[in-house]
């Protein structure tokens, strides 16, 4: 749990291929590879194949893993206000109370544009885990990434990756029970067990008179009706936090994970649909012009946050089963740069959402942030494995064994134990 060093805040059938198309439009994407994969992958989830076997190892449960890749601020996206020395490592760039943060518990507080997350957590239905990374001593994206996915502790040590692992201890091996949203099939999917995936493309604005229609059309279909107005709200929402530019200017850019949340959210629900999913955000990269309560970092967090809400509102009553991780590969620096930003770390934020967890709290062995405890005299410490996150969730939501966690998932983990209180029992 959170440090009590710090004083207390105050104050049925698969999605139709048309109607997938319809509502990834509305949030400016389109799945490219709906028409294109025959009767198998993300043509099968799309097209309704009776055909497909979905694996019944988790029974209702659901798993959404979220890589936001570039490496996350966690000390900006969750920051430590109750921390003494948090104010003065991050001088003008720290996220305060009067900047909108809002309260958590443990001395901790939420970005400002976080809203939907923040409600999250006050319902309980959301979790922090601080000062945490993976198995990793490297500053190098790709490295750092490869580690994270991978499940090892080496860099391009394994050629698949431990979601695609766990997938094969959940009789995963010959059937649909995961997939991903994602130009590339990523590392973490990858492997034996067979997986498909959605291939999202930005697209043109749909006019305004085929919007009313489509939604008169899907009206009487709370689950399709829902996910075409939770891509009209994430459309709405990017028009208002560019300032009304959509993807078309010069740097701006849209909720794409918010859209792509809603569209996972549309196969996860579907009572024969697979059951586990991977999403990806990128550009979380801030060496430069980070911001503070709005700017590049504002709106990556708006659009983490809204994704969030997305996957509750498109997954009905099957959120009550679900569990969602948010992860990066890496923290930033305490201290910020020259340029407005922060520059690669080490200890980061995760978030764990969803109506499976224990929500409501922070989880972190803190420690602290004096010149000190700085990790390299530059970042935060780790104090939690990531594998013990992920443990957590595999074991005490889905059900992988021990076994296979320490012997095929996550190999010669045994140290890295599975976090406690983290799913409700």
């Amino acid at each position: 749990m959170a440090t009590d060093r710090f004083a207390e805040l105050g104050g049925g059938a698969p999605l139709a291929c048309e109607a997938a198309k319809a509502a990834a439009k509305a949030a400016k994407t389109e799945g490219a590879g709906c028409a294109r994969r025959g009767a198998s992958g993300a043509a099968a989830l799309a097209m309704g194949q009776s055909s497909v076997a979905f694996a019944r190892g988790v029974g209702e449960k659901r798993f959404v893993f979220i890589m936001l890749r570039g490496g996350m601020d966690g000390l900006a996206a969750v920051p430590p206000v109750g921390d003494p020395d948090f104010s003065t490592q991050r001088g003008p760039m720290a996220i305060s109370r009067a900047l909108g943060a809002r309260p958590l518990s443990g001395g901790f507080a939420l970005h400002p544009a976080m809203p939907e997350a923040h409600a999250l957590f006050q319902a309980r239905e959301l979790l922090v885990v601080h000062a945490i990374a993976p198995p990793h001593r490297t500053r190098s994206h790709f490295d750092a990434q490869n580690v994270l996915e991978g499940g090892g502790v080496r860099a391009f040590e394994r050629r698949d990756g431990w979601l695609n692992r766990a997938l094969l201890g959940l009789g995963g091996e010959a059937s649909d029970l995961g997939f991903a949203i994602a130009q590339n099939m990523p590392l973490a999917m990858r492997g034996p067990a067979k997986v498909s995936s959605w291939a999202p493309r930005r697209i043109t604005e749909l006019p305004e008179l085929l919007t009313d229609r489509i939604a008169d059309m899907y009206a009487n279909d709370p689950i399709l009706s829902a996910a075409f107005a939770s891509g009209l709200s994430a459309r709405d929402m990017a028009a208002q936090s560019n300032g009304g530019m959509m993807g078309g200017a010069k740097g701006v850019r849209p909720l794409v994970l918010a859209a792509n949340a809603a569209l996972a959210a549309e196969f996860l629900s579907r009572p024969n649909g697979p059951r586990i999913a991977m999403l990806e955000g990128g550009q979380w990269d801030t060496h430069a012009g980070q911001g503070l309560a709005q700017g590049k970092l504002a709106r990556l967090l708006a659009d983490l946050s809204v994704a969030l809400a997305a996957l509750k509102t498109g997954l009905g009553p099957a959120w009550r089963e679900t569990v969602v991780v948010a992860a990066t590969e890496f923290g930033r620096t305490v201290r910020p740069n020259g340029a407005r930003g922060t520059d690669h770390g080490f200890g980061g934020a995760a978030f764990v959402a969803g109506g499976a967890v224990t929500g409501g709290q922070v989880i972190a062995d803190w420690p602290g942030l004096s010149n000190a405890a700085l990790f390299d005299g530059r970042d935060l410490a780790a104090t939690t494995d990531m594998r013990s996150l992920f443990k957590a969730v595999l074991s005490d939501h889905l059900g992988v064994t021990d076994r296979h966690l320490n012997a095929s998932v996550f190999p010669g983990s045994q140290n890295a134990r599975a976090l406690a209180n983290v799913i409700r029992s």
